[in-house]
C-alpha cells in the first residue's frame, strides 16, 4: 500500500522539477472540478437578458457575452442594441462593446447621471432612470439629457435562471485558471485535499526516511554469523 503514494510524490517531484521545461507554469488546468475547488467558480445567481436571437449572462459583477467576460459592477439591468454596438447596463456602470465583442469603453460615475441606475430601456436611444428621473443619451452615448418619464415603457429584460439552467451557464464564468505548476505542486504537498492529504503527505516522507535509515542500518551493520564456531 505504500507503494502508491511513494510513486504518487515521486512523479509529481519530478513533474515539478521541469515545470519551466515542459512549460506547466504557463498552461492552465482547463477543468471546471479543479476551478470549483480553487473557488474560480462563482456561486451566485445567474441573470439573463435576450438581444435578438443572442443572449447574454450576468454573474457576480461579471457578464458573458459571445464567449467572453467582461467586467460590470453592480446590480444588472439589461443589454441593448444600440448604434455602435451594444450596450450592458448595471446600476453602477455602462459598457459598450462593438457588433465584434470588442471593448469600447466602460462608463462610470463620471459619465452617468446620479447613482445608482434604476432602470434602462431603449427608445430612440439608450434610456435610463436615475434618482425618479429619466435620461436619454445620444446616438454616440457621449452625452445625455432629461426626458419626460411617462414616454417610456420599461419592460423587464432581466431574469433570473433556474438552478437547473444556471448549473449549465455556470461554468462560463471561469475566468481565472490555476496553472499546471500550482496543481501539481498541491497534489505533491498534499495540500489540494485539505488536512487529510497534508497527512498523507506526511507520513509518505516519513516512511521514506525510515527505509533509508534503515537501508543504511542493515548496509552498515556486520551480518549474523550462523553457529557457534571453533
Amino acid at each position: 500500500m505504500v507503494v502508491f503514494p511513494l510513486l504518487f510524490v515521486a512523479v509529481t517531484g519530478v513533474l515539478l522539477n521541469h515545470t519551466v521545461a515542459l512549460g506547466l507554469d504557463q498552461k492552465p488546468v482547463r477543468s471546471i472540478w479543479v476551478a470549483k475547488h480553487y473557488g474560480f467558480l462563482p456561486k451566485g445567481p445567474i441573470y439573463e437578458s435576450e438581444l435578438g436571437a443572442r443572449k447574454a449572462y450576468f454573474c457576480e459583477d461579471q457578464l458573458s457575452w459571445q464567449g467572453k467576460l467582461y467586467s460590470l459592477q453592480g446590480t444588472y439591468l439589461g443589454g441593448f442594441q444600440v448604434p455602435a454596438g451594444v450596450a450592458f447596463v448595471s446600476s453602477e456602470q455602462v459598457l459598450l462593446l462593438d457588433s465584434s465583442g470588442q471593448e469600447l469603453e466602460l462608463m462610470g460615475e463620471e459619465a452617468l447621471p446620479p447613482l445608482p441606475l434604476e432602470k434602462a430601456t431603449f427608445e430612440q436611444g439608450l434610456v435610463v432612470v436615475a434618482a425618479g428621473k429619466s435620461y436619454r443619451f445620444s446616438e454616440e452615448l457621449i452625452d445625455y439629457e432629461p426626458v419626460a418619464k411617462e414616454a417610456f415603457s420599461f419592460l423587464v429584460t432581466v431574469q433570473e435562471l433556474k438552478a437547473s439552467e444556471a448549473s449549465q451557464i455556470r461554468p462560463q464564468f471561469v475566468g481565472e485558471m490555476v496553472s499546471w505548476n500550482r496543481f501539481i505542486l498541491d497534489l505533491h504537498s498534499g495540500a489540494f485535499f485539505g488536512l487529510f492529504g497534508k497527512l498523507v503527505a506526511d507520513f509518505v516522507v516519513i516512511m521514506i526516511v525510515v527505509l533509508c535509515i534503515s537501508g543504511i542500518v542493515l548496509w552498515v551493520r556486520p551480518p549474523r554469523r550462523n553457529g557457534s564456531g571453533s
